[in-house]
């Protein structure tokens, strides 16, 4: 037997009994609000919150949400490797020469040459390589054109160099002139003219002029008239034979000077003492003239070379420096007795 508790006043009676011993309250009132409160089992409520159709809504949305989780991720991988590969240079391609600058020139004495600088720049103004004709004359202040060339470069041409001045790094391109791909001229100095066609942007950049030196000079045109050796004669003033020399040899240097267009000529004559008046133990002067022509036969200049005091059979080399002379110009020297 089974005890109910009562709905009134909430005393224990037999579930037999037809009402409650305590409050009289009717069995059967009592039973159907126990049945009342009831709890429903889930299978009961079709609204229950953990029925099968809301648990496939939720497990579809989860599903969504990592779908959406693996896109972002994979999105962002990919932004970064776009990135990575920009700026390490992959859409280099992309760049396009705007700009051409730092057209310089210099000259390497150690090997002879002018070396021929420029530099191109992209679009953000940074610098690099590009296939290029470059096109470089050199005239001299004489206005003879020493140089007139067309090059073809490709990134062989382009290295990077360091400002001495500055002590930075640059990326620039350079064309090396020899002297001997150069025509020798008048003048050692004059300007050279850089220009540059991009045929990749289909873009040219105009001329631009720069002072160049250390030009190569045509050779200076000096010959003897007469073949040696040579004997002379020096005469003193009553006209008799003081010394006699025998002229042996005659070399020459020259230096020429852009700043007055003029060369300056050094002689270098080698006698040996053949007779002294004074006897032969006896060291003493002796002179040789001589006189200078041009190519039209016109005395340039002309004068009376001092010989250093020597002994018969003493034989030395002494110096003349003829001045003004030109290298539009040839000339001839002519050695005689001095009276």
């Amino acid at each position: 037997m089974a005890l109910i508790k009562c709905s009134e006043c909430g005393k224990e009676f037999s579930e037999y009994a037809k009402a409650c011993p305590n409050c009289g309250c009717p069995a059967d009132i009592t039973l159907r609000k126990i049945r009342d409160t009831k709890p429903v089992i889930p299978e009961e409520r079709p609204d229950f919150p953990y029925t099968e159709k809301p648990l496939k809504e939720s497990q579809e949305s989860s599903k969504k949400i990592r779908w959406l989780l693996v896109g972002c991720i994979i999105a962002l991988i990919l932004s970064a490797i776009l990135g990575i590969a920009y700026f390490s240079g992959a859409f280099k391609e992309k760049q396009a020469v705007t700009y051409i600058g730092s057209r310089t020139v210099d000259y390497d004495a150690a090997n002879a040459q002018h070396r021929v600088f420029w530099d191109f720049q992209d679009q953000n103004n940074q610098s690099m390589t590009a296939d290029a004709d470059i096109h470089i004359v050199i005239t001299n202040k004489k206005g003879e054109v020493v140089y007139d060339k067309v090059t073809s470069v490709d990134e062989s041409y382009y290295t990077t160099w360091t400002n001495k001045f500055k002590d930075e790094a640059y990326l620039a391109g350079c064309i090396y002139i020899p002297d001997s791909e150069l025509k020798k001229g008048s003048s050692t100095e004059g300007t050279l003219t850089i220009s540059a066609y991009v045929a990749a942007n289909d873009i040219s950049f105009d001329e631009h002029t720069i002072n160049v030196m250390n030009l190569p000079v045509k050779d200076f045109r000096f010959s003897l008239k007469d073949p040696l050796p040579q004997s002379i004669n020096y005469y003193d003033f009553r006209g008799s034979v003081k010394t006699t020399v025998s002229l042996t040899d005659v070399s020459w240097d020259w230096v020429y000077y852009d700043y007055n267009d003029s060369v300056t000529l050094t002689l270098h004559l080698r006698t040996t003492m053949d007779y002294n008046r004074d006897g032969a133990g006896t060291a003493d002067y002796s002179y040789v003239s001589y006189s200078i022509y041009d190519s039209s036969g016109m005395i340039v200049d002309a004068g009376d070379h001092i010989i250093e005091k020597s002994k018969v059979g003493d034989t030395i080399v002494t110096d003349q420096i003829v001045f003004d002379l030109s290298l539009d110009d040839s000339y001839t020297i002519e050695f005689a007795d001095k009276h």
